[in-house]
């Protein structure tokens, strides 16, 4: 039964791992109407990733800006005629209440994780949570939430600024 158990997470693994190359690939070719930007060797982690980050950027500096200008008439123009994917607000909010008082790496919050994107090694003393099979996005969870008092919550956080 365990050797079975580990040969089906292996296999979840490589087809995650695996919808990540699809997903790079779709990217890297995928034309659309419009103003193009190359993303370089970047591609979506999920579904629109790329074009929501932007658009969040492009918030941000909209927000940040004064007064009436041309930049700023376009940034809003861009800004209201794109639709900025929810992902990275539900993943961000369901990471959070995964982790709200995390005291290990249980079944519950294993299962959560891995539907969000995660892969998981607990090979080591601490659990490391790998996005999207992309290894410079790797997490290092404290192998309690008795770390500290609200070790949940901050690596709650510290996992959303890495990666939304």
């Amino acid at each position: 039964m365990e050797a079975r158990d580990l040969k089906l997470a292996d296999a979840e693994r490589e087809i995650s791992r695996l919808a990540a190359e699809v997903r790079r690939y779709e990217a890297r070719y995928s034309t659309e109407d419009g103003v193009t930007l190359s993303v370089g060797s970047e591609c979506d982690l999920y579904s629109n990733e790329i074009s929501s980050m932007v658009l969040r950027i492009l918030a941000e500096y909209r927000d940040s800006s004064s007064g009436d200008s041309r930049r700023r008439d376009v940034v809003k123009a861009i800004i209201e005629s794109n639709v900025e994917d929810q992902f990275a607000a539900q993943a961000k909010s369901k990471i959070k209440e995964v982790l709200r008082g995390y005291v290990k790496m249980d079944p519950k919050v294993k299962k959560a994780l891995e539907e969000l994107g995660f892969q998981i090694d607990k090979q080591g003393k601490h659990p490391k949570l790998i996005f999207q099979g992309d290894e410079r996005y790797t997490f290092t969870l404290p192998s309690t939430g008795g770390d500290s008092q609200h070790g949940g919550l901050n690596a709650a956080s510290d996992l959303a600024r890495l990666l939304f």
